[in-house]
């Protein structure tokens, strides 16, 4: 099996979970580590990349052998939710599908607001994760820089990536829509990570006073301190929501819902807008039902961006054809990875036939002798060497490596190397 059927995805995504089952799924970086390391002790898997956001959770690794029902289980305990029909909810792919489906996410191509900025850094944190816990080998990282790349190339190269139309900027632009005819607005965020994070980047220049709060108040304190905005408790800030106009949540790791019907409902007299950012959800849809009250969850927010594609999906045949590009590329050096311990085994061996024949020369002979033997026995064997490795590439490109490889082995008499897990 090659590199390149032996790389796998399980996919839990928008496209066939809504938020409600996806809630239950998702990871923060303590659990995604957790994770990664069941997968090398309990499956023996030592390639692999999870990456969970709020509208994916992906397995990505590679292994020889099919582990989609092992992953469907360490799922279900992790989820600690029994779901009905899981399996309904999953998807897996395998070689050059399961490699096009990463690029495709972290170009934005698979994304719910297409092109999203966003999910390139996610990938990069992802990256990030497998490396620190030694789950990312040659393949992995061969496979992620040559994804950044592309990304890059899309960037620069097309339109694909102009405009804001990230899910952080339709909150920002639904706040600012909400807010312009009120006096002295207030707007709180809830949560003090990578969402919350870029929510209140881009709420920075709104007229409106902003709060920020985090069960952790250090977090919330030195994100308020960066940003300008005031810091406090997220107890605090709940005690009362009707100090606040907007509030949008983007707690993270929490399956209760922080903010209810009950809660909101004190002392409503004038118009709020809720948003809940959150996977899993922390605010209760009920709230729907408090008058005077709009809310929206991260699917609905979604859904508000829909009109900013248009130049987006203009350019996506430009994308494909760069991805593609990438893809084919990665393939042949996965390719030429297979066949490069045969290519050193071959060196080796004629590297020892050479030396052991020279050897009963070079006795009586003197150093210029020596060097001359030298000299002209390596060029002898780099010209050998020179065909079938040209051939060897070749066959790589044209998916016909397998057969050559096994007549080198046989001609030869090269000692097989053992395959990876």
């Amino acid at each position: 099996m090659t590199n390149m059927t032996s790389f796998k995805v399980l996919s839990i995504s928008y496209k066939d979970a809504l938020v409600s089952i996806r809630e239950n799924f998702t990871m923060d970086e303590k659990s995604i580590k957790i994770f990664l390391r069941n997968l090398n002790e309990l499956l023996g898997i030592d390639e692999a990349l999870i990456l969970a956001t709020c509208v994916r959770t992906e397995i990505y690794y590679k292994s020889k052998v099919d582990h989609t029902v092992s992953l469907i289980n360490l799922l279900k305990l992790n989820s600690k939710v029994q779901i009905k029909n899981f399996e309904n909810y999953v998807r897996h792919f395998s070689g050059e599908q399961a490699i096009r489906q990463l690029y495709k996410v972290a170009l934005g191509l698979d994304s719910r607001i297409l092109g999203d900025i966003q999910v390139s850094n996610q990938v990069k944190k992802a990256y990030q994760y497998c490396v620190e816990e030694n789950m990312a080998g040659p393949f992995m990282h061969r496979l992620l820089h040559s994804i950044f790349y592309t990304n890059k190339r899309v960037i620069q190269e097309t339109n694909f990536k102009d405009g804001a139309a990230s899910s952080a900027y339709i909150v920002v632009d639904l706040t600012k829509k909400f807010i312009k005819n009120f006096k002295n607005p207030r707007v709180l965020i809830l949560g003090a990570g990578q969402i919350a994070e870029n929510i209140a980047e881009n709420l920075q220049e709104l007229p409106c006073e902003k709060f920020i709060a985090n069960r952790t108040l250090n977090n919330a304190e030195g994100l308020a301190h960066r940003l300008s905005y005031t810091a406090l408790s997220l107890q605090e800030s709940i005690n009362d929501l009707s100090n606040y106009d907007v509030i949008i949540s983007a707690v993270s790791g929490d399956r209760d819902f922080i903010i209810t019907k009950e809660k909101l409902s004190k002392n409503q007299f004038k118009s709020k807008l809720v948003i809940d950012m959150s996977v899993p959800r922390s605010i209760d849809q009920e709230v729907e039902k408090v008058h005077n009250v709009i809310y929206y969850n991260i699917d609905q927010i979604d859904k508000q961006s829909e009109h900013v594609f248009v130049r987006r999906k203009k350019a996506v045949g430009e994308v494909i054809d760069i991805m593609n590009d990438a893809i084919l590329e990665f393939n042949q050096w996965s390719s030429e990875m297979e066949v490069s311990p045969t290519i050193k085994k071959l060196k080796e061996t004629l590297e020892s036939i050479r030396k052991k024949e020279i050897a009963q020369y070079l006795k009586n002979a003197n150093q210029k002798e020596v060097e001359l033997l030298e000299s002209v026995t390596k060029g002898v064997i780099q010209r050998v060497l020179k065909l079938p490795v040209l051939q060897l590439k070749n066959a790589c490109r044209r998916g016909e490596a397998e057969s050559l490889v096994e007549s080198l082995h046989d001609i030869f008499n090269l000692e097989k190397e053992k395959s990876n897990t």
